[in-house]
């Protein structure tokens, strides 16, 4: 047993040191095993890395556009500056994984798992984010402008500074997120109406999570058509928030 335990160890060891060794130049004689690989500053475009095992692979500054990850285990990895643009990761699992930076616009991110993760200041324009998991990620300055984030899970994600803009958000979840100064203008699913101002412009001086201005324009908006609540019915829930509308102003 003793015996056994040492080779064990050392068997360990030198897959340990053979994985740290996996880099742009051999990275397909270790597919899908490729734990730890340093893929940084690669030229991948269209590679294709379905199934395959990256936890704790450096993708720092590659350029991955278009490529396959679908599904593909990133737990931890470093993909900060990465160029994952029309990318598929659908089904992936990116728990923990660092994307600072990143630019994931028009990228497939259905049901992916970016729980934890650091999405500072990533780029998510019109990606598909349908329930997709990322509970408590920090998408602090991420720019989210007319992405799909229907059922996603937003639930204790950090959006200060991000833009929404033109964001689908229909059944997403958004329990105790933070939207400081997050641009929500032109929300789908929202109460914000067509009207959107420009940065510079935006407030919440209420706290309600919403632009004002944009509130306000939508909510007028409502008033003409009689859908106070913007629900698509009208009914009495309607006339309910007409009545209070009027004795409240």
């Amino acid at each position: 047993m003793k015996n056994f335990l040492l080779n064990l160890t050392f068997t360990t060891l030198l897959l340990s040191v053979a994985y740290s060794q996996c880099d742009e130049s051999n990275w397909e004689e270790y597919y899908p095993y490729m734990q730890n690989c340093n893929l940084s500053g690669a030229d991948l475009s269209g590679a294709n890395f379905d199934n395959a095992i990256l936890s704790g692979a450096n993708l720092s500054d590659a350029n991955l556009e278009g490529a396959n990850f679908s599904p593909t285990i990133l737990y931890q990895a470093n993909l900060s500056g990465v160029n994952l643009s029309g990318a598929n990761l659908s089904g992936s699992y990116l728990y923990g994984a660092d994307l600072t930076g990143a630019n994931l616009s028009d990228t497939n991110l259905w049901i992916t798992n970016l729980n934890g993760a650091n999405l500072y200041e990533v780029d998510f324009t019109g990606a598909d984010l349908s329930g997709a998991d990322l509970y408590e990620a920090d998408l602090t300055g991420a720019n989210l402008s007319d992405a799909i984030l229907w059922i996603t899970n937003l639930d204790g994600a950090n959006l200060t500074n991000a833009n929404l803009s033109g964001a689908d958000l229909n059944g997403a979840l958004l329990s105790e997120a933070i939207l400081t100064n997050a641009n929500l203008c032109n929300l789908t699913a929202s109460p914000s109406g067509d009207f959107c101002e420009e940065l510079s412009g935006i407030s919440d001086d209420n706290g309600d999570g919403y632009d004002d201005v944009s509130f306000d324009v939508g909510y007028n908006a409502g008033a003409t058509s009689g859908d106070f609540n913007f629900d698509g019915i009208l009914n009495v829930v309607d006339v309910i928030e007409l009545v209070d509308k009027i004795l409240n102003d």
